[in-house]
């Protein structure tokens, strides 16, 4: 079975970036076959240089929203205008390596009982050099798909793993499932995934297929620095879970949360310890020192579950992980 693939691609003021990720876009081995960019009411010169490719690739739409809508609403009111099986929603500032629309519809092909693909991805910095391997959950150690009862034994071992940059969707189901939610803002995409891999299972390769631009900017940035937002999206986070009866594991909605928290401690824990290394050296040395510290007691106190996924995901070399680029 042929299916066919539409690509979203939001922006908003990524006017330096938009070349980078479009190029990324269009130099894919396995074309899409239509892409659908929505500018959400820039400032900067995003339009003009979006409005360079339109000319060149007849394949590519431009939306432009008179105001801003954010990204949920985006994605909500667009998965209903195309017609495509599967959808992919861009971010304007990341990187796609060639492979990742290839790997990704294969897979969906064959195994079309799955609500979605997904990835690893690396790092890349504000200068467009990838710096590494984001440590993140890896449920299979070579591509397969996962029915929902094995989803649900990795969800409770190591955690969520499907990151956004490098899933593809299955688009009847997400529309189905809710969409993204505008009241979940930055983890919507992360709770209705969980949807997906617990009724229909997933398909996953631990390949890296892109690169993610890590910006102290943007919705998630804030939520994670800010611990009373932290808390109060997972709370929300773990409502929503709650909501869908016992399609989660029990006990999950808690150990998800508690995740959340973790991950939002040690993000200041990190920005600390930056901070301290503008000081000087001894200061940045007691900063080490206290994050690896506060570090261990944060695993302890609320992760005890995942220690052991934990250290086996920093020690393993995942040199697997690497896709050619």
């Amino acid at each position: 079975m042929t299916l066919k693939l539409s690509v979203i691609m939001g922006n908003y003021n990524k006017a330096p970036y938009i070349p980078l990720m479009l190029d990324s876009v269009l130099n894919q081995i396995r074309p899409a076959d239509e892409i659908i960019i929505i500018d959400d009411a820039s400032t900067d010169d995003s339009v003009e240089v979006i409005s360079e490719y339109l000319t060149r690739h007849p394949n590519i739409r431009l939306i432009r929203n008179a105001e801003n809508q954010g990204p949920n609403r985006n994605v909500s009111r667009l998965i209903r205008m195309v017609e495509s099986d599967i959808v992919f929603f861009a971010s304007s500032d990341d990187l796609l390596y060639p492979g990742l629309f290839e790997c990704g519809m294969a897979m969906l092909e064959a195994h079309p009982e799955a609500g979605l693909f997904s990835a690893r991805c690396d790092f890349m910095d504000i200068d467009d050099r990838v710096i590494g391997l984001m440590p993140s959950p890896m449920p299979l150690g070579e591509p397969g798909y996962l029915p929902p009862h094995r989803c649900a034994e990795a969800l409770m071992r190591d955690g969520e793993w499907a990151i956004g940059l490098v899933t593809l969707w299955n688009r009847r189901r997400l529309i189905e499932e809710g969409g993204f939610r505008t009241d979940l803002g930055s983890i919507a995409d992360g709770v209705v995934s969980h949807k997906l891999l617990l009724k229909y299972g997933a398909c996953f390769s631990p390949q890296a297929l892109a690169a993610w631009r890590r910006s102290e900017s943007g919705a998630a940035w804030d939520n994670s620095i800010n611990l009373d937002a932290a808390r109060s999206i997972s709370d929300t986070g773990k409502r929503a879970m709650l909501e869908a009866g016992d399609l989660f594991p029990p006990g999950y909605p808690e150990r998800w949360r508690r995740r959340y928290m973790f991950g939002a401690k040690r993000l200041r824990l990190s920005e600390r310890r930056k901070s301290a290394a503008r000081r000087g050296l001894l200061p940045h040395l007691a900063a080490r020192v206290h994050e690896a510290a506060m570090t261990l007691w944060l695993l302890l106190t609320l992760r005890p579950q995942d220690v052991v996924p934990i250290i086996a995901r920093r020690l393993h070399p995942a040199n697997f992980g690497k896709a050619a680029r």
